[in-house]
């Protein structure tokens, strides 16, 4: 039976292990990409939310094998030609686009996300939807 001052440091030991290992997982954690029916959902962490306030544009990439055409980029971009949320689709990149004025005001707001509906001529549009990560943010204040 151990002692209550080696239970406690045990427990220290392994919390503080957990708590390096979450750090550093939340610290990789960056822009999901979600694809839903006709639907895609992209969610950003904090680090997503200030480098798109920052640099205007988050770009990370999907890779199933060595090759150029065996990676997918996907790309959320600030616009000034643009006064709503749109999105391209080329050989082996989607990036959705959003207007600059739009964009400032969300970062600075509490509103959690923005959603647009794309409809060119097709009988079902396709919803766009950029969330803030609210469960990521809350983990980061701990």
């Amino acid at each position: 039976m151990l002692c209550p001052a080696l239970f406690v440091l045990k427990y220290f030991t392994l919390n503080l292990r957990c708590a390096v290992a979450t750090a550093v997982w939340y610290n990789t954690f960056s822009m999901k990409f979600r694809i839903q029916g006709n639907s895609i959902r992209l969610r950003l962490s904090a680090a997503d939310v200030s480098q798109l306030q920052q640099t205007g544009t988050i770009v990370k990439t999907l890779i199933f094998g060595p090759a150029e055409d065996q990676k997918f980029r996907y790309a959320l971009t600030q616009t000034t030609t643009e006064n709503k949320l749109t999105a391209t689709l080329s050989k082996h990149a989607l990036t959705v686009y959003i207007p600059e004025n739009i964009a400032a005001n969300w970062v600075n707001s509490d509103l959690n996300g923005l959603d647009a509906i794309i409809s060119k001529g097709q009988e079902k549009g396709l919803k766009l939807l950029i969330e803030k990560d609210l469960d990521c943010f809350h983990r980061e204040e701990k």
